[in-house]
């Protein structure tokens, strides 16, 4: 009778390591399978997801938002339209419409969006601009079905290029790039 204790023991152990090597192979199958759905960065309708880069006019996705980038532009005009704007920067305006494809509405945030230049610099919404301009899209809820028109400003130094944009549904959400 003694020896059977240690064999039980032995038998709960192997079933747990089984159970173990089990979940991690089915992990890494989930993930296998995640990566080559996003590899090429596109979804069964064409458009850009988080493994993906856009390009201008191009639908590109993040959660529950589908975005379209019209264009950015930066310079003189666009400085004296938000305010002031520090010595040695100037200010570039994203223009894009922001749909809620999915069956819930969302709130869109100017300050979840990033912008990149060459260099992999990070930018971020220019708060004191949004403050300034009015119709930004900024912070307005977007119920299913329906898109808006979102401008999001960014200080960036004078003669710097921006290269992309890192869209975001949420504060949270892994983001789509999309290439200006």
């Amino acid at each position: 009778m003694a020896n059977s204790k240690p064999s039980a023991l032995r038998g709960v152990f192997s079933l747990i390591v089984i159970g173990v090597i089990i979940a991690i192979a089915i992990n890494a199958a989930h993930k296998n399978n995640n990566t080559a759905n996003t590899s090429t960065g596109t979804n069964a309708t064409g458009a850009v997801t988080s493994g993906g880069m856009a390009r201008i006019g191009q639908v590109a996705k993040d959660g529950n938002f589908a975005f379209v980038v019209k264009g950015m532009q930066c310079g003189h005009a666009i400085s004296i339209e938000v305010g002031g704007v520090p010595a040695g920067a100037t200010e570039c305006l994203l223009t894009m419409t922001v749909n809620a494809d999915k069956g819930t509405g969302e709130q869109f945030f100017a300050s979840n969006q990033y912008a990149y230049d060459a260099s992999g610099r990070k930018y971020q919404a220019d708060d004191n601009a949004l403050f300034n301009m009015s119709d930004t899209g900024d912070m307005s809820t977007i119920n299913p079905g329906l898109s808006i028109t979102a401008l999001v400003p960014f200080q960036v130094p004078v003669g710097d290029k921006l290269a992309k944009v890192e869209l975001h549904d949420s504060m949270f959400s892994e983001g789509v790039n999309v290439g200006l």
